[in-house]
């Protein structure tokens, strides 16, 4: 693994991610970092805009088209109801982190009951990208043949890092400011 300060920044924020989860409690939102005073754009009416540079992190960029569009797609996908279908969205094999330790996932049965387990169906709001992984925020929804989101219009984010256009990483984070809370974490810069 590279030792640059986008991969300490996303590891950070992983860590944090999962400690917040992890204050959570169990049930269906075990994993989802909320944001509860956030408009979303469902909630509040607004439209998505693209937020001014100088309010992304540092290091970061507009995420490929490419990218966007597979995460995208597996997002309409699996909100839609069609686990079967968002599964194929995924490369062999897959490292998956959602408040836990990373697991790597190597059969096309394993990917399908990953995706079972995701509670919440998603909207992309956002997507921002860095050295390896891009990050999409999505507003959370219900979604058919779940057992119910227990977190419908709250924000979440997901690291992606895609190979042969397929997800070989799925990896939960907090919320990327502006959306999310970036004063609260400190980089290991900042920290004395």
């Amino acid at each position: 693994m590279r030792d640059n300060r986008q991969t300490r920044l996303l590891a950070l924020g992983t860590a944090a991610a999962l400690t917040l989860a992890a204050c959570g409690g169990g049930g269906s939102t075990a994993g989802v970092v909320t944001q509860p005073d956030v408009a979303t754009p469902r909630a509040s009416g607004a439209t998505p805009q693209r937020t001014p540079k100088e309010t992304d992190p540092p290091g970061v960029h507009k995420a490929s088209p490419q990218t966007v569009a597979v995460i995208t797609a597996w997002a309409n996908t699996l909100r839609a109801g069609h686990v079967r279908k968002a599964a194929t969205f995924f490369d062999l094999p897959v490292v998956v982190q959602n408040a836990g330790p990373a697991v790597r996932l190597t059969t096309k049965n394993d990917v399908l009951a990953f995706n079972r387990t995701l509670p919440c169906g998603a909207h992309v709001v956002r997507t921002i990208a860095g050295d390896r992984y891009t990050v999409a925020t999505f507003v959370l929804t219900e979604r058919p043949g779940s057992p119910g989101c227990g977190a419908t219009g709250k924000l979440a984010a997901t690291a992606f890092l895609l190979r042969h256009g397929k997800i070989s990483e799925w990896r939960r984070v907090l919320v990327p400011p502006p959306l999310g809370p970036g004063e609260s974490v400190q980089t290991p810069e900042q920290a004395t």
